[in-house]
């Protein structure tokens, strides 16, 4: 078959006209066999061209090229986050392969610049990368790299990479072994585009044996070239991160994430200076510090950013807490404070910072106790959140964060009073609202009427109860809802009624029922249990709208 034949008309005709030609006089049997394979690869290419022209009224061929390009746009970016995840394997075929799938996808994988601008060398080579970043037309990237060091070839390469593309990268990302620490700041010198940075050392795996990070961390020092000034988001996980100028670093810096190292508050070469940074970062608006240790050199106090928002502060043990405790109060700073420890020895540890902040922000106005089930119960089965608001008002508060929420994991037996920070004396005067949601697992109402008990209500006007029993009404220990009964007769046959109570239709049923009656149910009789303490003898009856004025009922899930 010669060449003109093969290139006239289409497809179909090229398959009509191909036809295996018997052995020529005088053409070796070798020379023969050549032809005769290269006829048939040649069959076999326009036998798969035909086949996409068949199939070109298919349901997938008729769809637009915006929406093949959404489509492959999730492909690519659900296998770069699969794929950095140590424990998966990785996805396959990767996005980058459904290009052979025809030639409409591969023209429109090649010719949108937008698909080339996520890119890792966890799904990737350092050859196809440099490919992709001569598709994206100077698109801004974000680059993931995986121990960079694994291959000298694959290093060298991306090196040149970056130097050569590096006003494009706008995220880059670093997962990186010890070995790889010159190389990264090597690397960080020539980068000064990026709006987003994120560092974070991993186990060095040699063969059988593996190399964990040490509890110090890894050390990053960058001299006087490294010039960030578009740098918005810098994560910073197990890092000494150590820059010669901080005010290049911070100018621009809205979101700040620092996570299981130590910060200095001085020039401490081996530690980031935490003084510095905040002092620096006049754009800051978030902060993340997550169990990071201050290494102290004054007692100076150290005042927030003047455009701050959010600060999220996680602790494990006490020593986490010395860096808030020198932090000052600022109420236009919302204070996300998580404890993980259960332990009888740390339980009130991250109280006295709560109580600290709340004074400085204002006696709070409405209050939110959420208790719940953890969903890795690592430290403990039952998560509390506490929710406080000093200056939100009632149109505001659903719409605005609160002043401080208080997150800790806790025990079955750990009582609401504690959970509320009544034990530290928490200035409760003002308190106009008060949230309590607690699944069953939580003995809520003798906790509850014990706890509030105990604290000082004289504004409170809407009390919330979300508690909803855990077994069919007709088994369930109602007996338990007379210590909230116990509670609203003791105080607000004091204070005068409620203003307004929202519960479940059960809870208020049992509350009427109680309000009804002479006294106390006796142990023992149907539908109460026997765990009811008395405060006297028999009470004489007062109804539950004498107590409280409006009820509202929470429609049942």
């Amino acid at each position: 078959m010669d060449i003109e034949a093969r290139s006239a008309g289409d497809p179909w005709t090229q398959l009509a006209s191909t036809r295996l030609a018997a052995r020529k006089p005088g053409e070796s049997p070798s020379t023969h066999q050549a032809q005769l394979s290269e006829d048939i690869r040649h069959l076999e290419r326009v036998l798969l061209q035909a086949k996409e022209l068949y199939n070109s009224d298919s349901p997938i061929s008729s769809l637009p090229d915006e929406i093949l390009t959404d489509i492959f746009s999730r492909m690519r970016d659900d296998a770069a986050e699969k794929a950095l995840v140590a424990d998966e394997q990785l996805p396959s075929p990767t996005w980058d392969e459904s290009a052979t799938i025809c030639r409409r996808f591969r023209r429109i994988i090649t010719q949108c610049p937008s698909l080339h601008t996520r890119l890792s060398t966890a799904t990737h080579s350092a050859t196809y990368i440099g490919h992709a970043l001569a598709r994206s037309e100077s698109m801004p990237i974000e680059l993931d790299i995986l121990q960079p060091s694994r291959n000298a070839e694959e290093a060298g390469c991306l090196y040149d990479l970056l130097r050569q593309h590096g006003p494009q990268v706008d995220v880059l990302s670093l997962k990186f072994t010890e070995n790889c620490v010159p190389l990264i700041c090597s690397w960080l010198q020539s980068l000064s585009h990026m709006e987003k940075l994120s560092l974070e050392p991993i186990a060095y795996v040699q063969g059988d044996e593996v190399t964990f990070v040490g509890d110090e961390g890894l050390d990053i020092r960058l001299g006087p070239r490294f010039q960030p000034v578009r740098l918005s988001t810098l994560i910073l996980s197990q890092v000494n991160f150590v820059v010669a100028h901080y005010n290049n670093l911070c100018s621009n810096l809205t979101t700040l994430s620092l996570k299981n190292l130590t910060v200095a508050d001085g020039p401490r070469s081996q530690y980031l200076d935490i003084l510095r940074v905040l002092r620096s970062a006049n754009c800051l608006v978030t902060l993340a510090i997550h169990y990071v240790d201050l290494y102290q050199s004054s007692s100076t106090p150290i005042p927030l950013p003047g455009r701050l928002q959010d600060l999220e502060y996680f602790v494990e043990d006490q020593d986490h807490l010395d860096l808030l405790s020198r932090i000052v109060p600022a109420a236009s700073v919302h204070l996300k404070l998580a404890q993980e420890d259960t332990s009888w020895q740390h339980a009130d540890f991250c109280q006295i910072p709560s109580v600290k902040w709340m004074a400085a922000v204002g006696p709070p106005v409405h209050a939110s106790l959420q208790i719940m089930k953890r969903k890795q119960p690592s430290f403990g089965d039952l998560r509390a959140q506490l929710d406080l608001w000093g200056a939100c008002n009632d149109a505001k508060r659903q719409a605005c964060l609160p002043d401080l929420s208080l997150r800790r994991s806790l025990d079955t037996d750990t009582n609401v009073d504690n959970l509320l920070l009544n034990h530290q004396n928490l200035d409760y005067s003002h308190l106009q609202t008060l949230e309590i949601r607690a699944i069953m697992r939580y003995d809520l109402f003798p906790h509850l009427s014990t706890g509030l008990d105990e604290m000082k209500l004289p504004s409170l006007r809407t009390l919330i109860v979300n508690y909803a029993p855990a077994q069919p009404e007709n088994q369930h220990d109602r007996g338990k809802i007379y210590y909230l009964y116990v509670f609203l007769r003791g105080h607000f046959n004091r204070t005068g009624p409620l203003e307004t109570l929202i519960a479940s239709e059960y809870i208020a049923t049992a509350l009427q029922e109680l309000g009804s009656t002479p006294q106390p149910p006796r142990a023992g009789q149907e539908g109460y249990a026997d765990l009811i303490a008395y405060n006297n003898d028999s009470m004489p009856p007062l109804s539950f709208t004498d107590l409280v004025l409006n009820v509202s009922i929470i429609a049942s899930d």
